[in-house]
């Protein structure tokens, strides 16, 4: 967004100036694949499934910078999930496989082209000694580029996922459930490996010099082979997973794991394991080995090579055959700030998933402290007011350094905390500090955190303490998932204040240098008191709605705002007037703010990179204030519904996502460790509302809370009507239930979790009777549809609207309708402006994924081409397609009891 001019034509730009301020920081990726040009080995690649893309660097891995953001992401794989690189000697170009197909680049072209023919998932690619490229095409099977550069298909298979040729030009082709396949004749016959019917072959590694061994790694074990591939036996020494081979120039064989690296000198017999510097549960995803030429690193290496490794937080490196690794975090992926301290020093601490960051006074570098909890993720930071003493919350406990954040140890108490989201330390009084744990509220601790005193009188059992803040006078503040509390000191206890802040959530609260006026970031925007016993109002014209996460105030009236998703916001008069700052992405979430009053220097922590800021003077015109109610008029409230239309649909890129059907810590956790990056989750109308007017948010603000600790988009479908909201049975109406209710509903959620769920799914199946609650009628469900999409962005103007997934069917009757037809009836009713996101359930029956559009009368998971189909004869394709449900059953029902999978087919299926 760009703020208005101010008076006199001095913009923000104008007098304040940004920058970024996180080099030496941890980034994080999930790298998939690394590679790089022999002659060139100071430049590697890396690709990267999240964020998706590709990222490269000249110095050896040090630091990385994006690829192409500027070329056509429709000709590129600039911003596409990078499942495999190769460098290509003899044609001297570069290969991509994606999740979208096959690009190339020339040596010296500044561009990529995408190849034509393979535009299905490319998971491996391999070069024979003559030169000859393969691809794996996920779809399709295993492709060779042949000298007039068509592409031949050697085998069709659709669930191929990785392969190998041997020297003497046997083929190796590894799939996904289907085993491992090999040909002795350059593909035109094919022999299964009996010993591997039926594997999933993640990864494999053919002796480079003969071809007479072989390894393939499974999900039960890896297998060696020692006849060409004749017959394989099982690597018990390797354990249950391996996820990557490679072989050096001296012979040692190297496979990647889980948190370590294996390692072989003599043909594998013995195997000998290096961890030292890696994550424990980080998987190894590639190995690179790069010759030691000329290169500084190999000064001091026992090898002659280094090795690289991809994990899903990054990239690693070691000089010493893998016994010990450096991470290289420079500029690959994002960084993750999730809190800020001052050092006592002049200094800044700073803290992210992977440990503990310290920038000394007037360097520009981050250098990692406290070694001993270096993998540990760091949440929260708190100093008293020299900052001699610091105060860590980590996902196990409590860190304290009593030398400026030199060095650390954890303190040892009786709580047992899933996490500890935030602290808060008494400037006057070291030993003296508060935290809050996850899912849970205040305690305190007056010797250090050793022992600890709840402070829950005055808050309910359901109440989770999102933020804390408390000032010099002792006024002491609690931010809740609902609404807000202070401490009576007298009656030792909460009492509730700011009856408008009532059922929203509280993340972030500040005092006014004076401890007099007092600011609330909540989930319908910011709010403000002029002092104790004053109302709480919005602050100011121009009003920020939305989610405000993080809070700054600095002397004469200035404020700083962060908020989810929209950047940091401004204010030179007490926040009566506000713009946003023009040096943060427009975008971004705002984690941690940290100011230097005197010196008038901001750091801004957010999900795109730290930022380092000057609070510059105001601009002329713009007066300091006390800060007064102002209402928000139905005109900004229409003009910020019309703005979030204007930031147009989501981009259509993958968004792996898990269905559950009751979440709880172990599940999200669980989804987090696997890569998941959201969830949906049904917020049952008749749990939260059982009668009329009674609402239970137990469980739907538990479930908001840990999503959001786990760092998930929460994504929630809403439907499952109460029994008082059906209408009588002998009641003629286009809809079965109350609507008004059900929009009531609707609002009530949306109002309650704005800024902190990504999307809302509308209903649940409408071209089902079963799910309906009557004869299927798309014209109902589109003007529903359009009611709840205007009530939902009314409320949170930046959610996304969903409509409900369709349930493949081919029946026409009062029980169910072709979703196809229900679909195109939904477009012709009107419904195409009133949803961001076409749901779909394109479950795959009893049919592998591959089984061919159009087979089995359709019911098969490629129908979802009918439904997209659809969607651009209505000139709607600039909507994503969003699966919401996918899967397959191993039991049936009744008539459909046929349209089953064997567990193990439905685990191959699904992976």
């Amino acid at each position: 967004a760009t703020p208005p001019a101010f008076a006199k034509g001095l913009s923000l730009s104008e007098t304040s100036r940004w920058e970024r301020r996180d080099e030496g920081l941890p980034s994080f990726a999930f790298v998939l694949t690394l590679a790089c040009v022999p002659e060139h080995p100071e430049t590697l690649y890396a690709g990267t499934y999240l964020p998706p893309g590709l990222w490269y660097s000249t110095d050896g891995g040090e630091t990385w910078q994006r690829e192409g953001s500027g070329q056509d992401e429709d000709t590129s794989p600039h911003t596409r999930p990078v499942f495999t690189l190769l460098w290509d000697a003899r044609r001297r170009r570069w290969w991509a496989g994606t999740d979208e197909g096959l690009f190339f680049r020339s040596e010296g072209a500044s561009s990529w082209q995408a190849v034509s023919k393979l535009n299905g998932p490319i998971y491996a690619l391999a070069l024979d000694r003559a030169g000859h490229l393969y691809a794996v095409q996920a779809d399709d099977g295993l492709y060779r580029l042949e000298g007039s550069g068509r592409w031949k298909l050697l085998r069709k298979e659709p669930r191929a996922l990785t392969a190998g040729i041997s020297p003497d030009g046997t083929l190796l082709l590894g799939t996904a459930g289907n085993g491992l396949w090999l040909s002795y004749d350059g593909g035109k016959q094919w022999t299964e490996a009996p010993e591997l019917r039926g594997e999933y072959i993640a990864n494999l590694l053919v002796d480079p010099e003969e071809g007479s061994w072989m390894y393939v790694s499974t999900l039960k074990g890896v297998y060696r082979s020692e006849d060409s591939g004749h017959t394989w036996q099982p690597v018990s020494a390797l354990g249950n997973r391996a996820y990557a081979f490679a072989l050096a120039s001296d012979g040692t064989l190297y496979v990647g794991m889980k948190g370590c690296v294996a390692r072989s000198e003599d043909g594998g017999r013995t195997w000998a394991f290096g961890g030292e510097g890696l994550p424990p549960k980080s998987e190894v995803t590639d190995i690179l080995i790069v010759d030691c030429a000329h290169r500084r690193e190999c000064r001091k290496a026992e090898a002659p090579y280094i090795l690289y490794i991809a994990t899903r937080d990054g990239v690693y490196r070691s000089t010493d055959r893998g016994q010990t690794w450096q991470r290289h975090r420079a500029g690959l992926g994002n960084v993750e700030v999730e809190a800020l301290s001052w050092d006592g020093k002049g200094g800044i601490l700073a803290a992210t998933k992977l440990g503990l960051y310290r920038q000394p006074s007037g360097a520009k570098q981050w250098e990692p402290m406290a070694p001993a909890f270096r993998y540990k993720h760091i949440y929260a930071l708190s100093c008293d007011a020299t900052c001699r003493t610091i105060y860590a919350g980590m996902e196990s406990g409590l860190l304290r350094s009593t030398d400026g954040g030199l060095t650390w140890e954890e303190v040892p108490s009786k709580l047992n905390p899933l996490g500890m989201p935030g602290v808060l330390a008494d400037p006057l009084a070291p030993d003296h500090l508060f935290i809050r744990l996850a899912f849970e509220r205040i305690y305190e601790s007056h010797d250090g955190g050793r022992t600890w005193e709840a402070l829950w009188d005055g808050m309910e059992t359901y109440h989770v303490v999102l933020s804390m803040a408390r000032s010099r006078s002792g006024t002491f503040l609690a931010g809740t998932q609902d609404g807000l509390f202070q401490w009576d000191e007298g009656g030792k206890r909460w009492q509730r204040i700011a009856s408008s802040l009532s059922g929203q959530s509280v993340f972030a609260l500040a005092f006014d240098p004076q401890g007099k006026a007092r600011y609330a970031g909540a989930t319908d925007g910011l709010w403000c008191s002029s002092g104790e016993g004053q109302p709480w109002h919005r602050c100011g014209r121009g009003v920020i709605e939305h989610t405000v996460t993080a809070l700054a105030v600095l002397p004469g009236g200035h404020v700083y705002a962060g908020t989810q998703y929209a950047g940091l916001y401004r204010s030179c008069d007490g926040g009566i007037t506000w713009h946003p700052v023009p040096g943060i992405p427009a975008e971004a979430t705002v984690k941690a703010l940290l100011v230097d009053a005197e010196k008038g220097i901001i750091y801004a922590a957010t999900d795109r990179g730290l930022f380092r800021g000057t609070d510059a003077p105001c601009p002329p015109g713009e007066a300091q204030a006390e800060g007064k109610p102002v209402p928000i008029s139905e005109p900004l409230k229409l003009l910020n519904r019309l703005l979030s239309l204007l930031r147009g649909y989501p981009p259509a890129r993958p968004y792996p996502a898990v269905h559950t059907l009751r979440a709880d810590d172990a599940i999200l956790r669980q989804a987090t460790e696997v890569g998941f990056r959201a969830i949906v989750q049904v917020f049952s109308w008749r749990e939260i509302e059982p009668t009329r007017g009674e609402w239970h948010w137990e469980y739907p603000d538990f479930l908001v809370q840990a999503a959001e600790f786990y760092g998930l988009d929460l994504i929630a479908r809403l439907d499952q009507p109460p029994d008082w909201a059906l209408w009588a049975r002998d009641e003629r109406s286009c809809f079965p239930f109350d609507t008004e209710a059900y929009l009531r509903f609707v609002g009530m959620v949306a109002q309650r979790y704005r800024g902190r769920i990504k999307g809302y799914i509308i209903w649940n199946e409408p071209n089902l009777a079963l799910e309906w609650g009557a004869p299927p009628n798309p014209a109902a469900y589109a003007r529903l549809l359009q009611k709840a999409y205007e009530t939902v962005k009314k409320a949170d103007p930046f959610a996304l609207v969903i409509s409900a997934g369709l349930a493949p069917t081919n029946e026409q009757s009062t029980q169910a309708m072709d979703d196809r037809v229900f679909l195109e009836e939904m477009y012709k009713a009107g419904a195409r402006p009133f949803f961001d996101v076409l749901g779909a359930h394109p479950y795959g029956f009893a049919y592998p994924p591959e089984d061919p559009h159009g087979a089995h009368r359709g019911l098969n998971m490629n129908r979802i081409l009918d439904l997209r189909a659809i969607m651009e004869a209505h000139q709607d394709e600039a909507k994503p397609v969003w699966a919401t449900e996918i899967g397959w059953t191993t039991y049936g029902l009744g008539e459909h009891s046929w349209l089953t999978v064997t567990p193990e087919e439905q685990a191959d299926y699904l992976v």
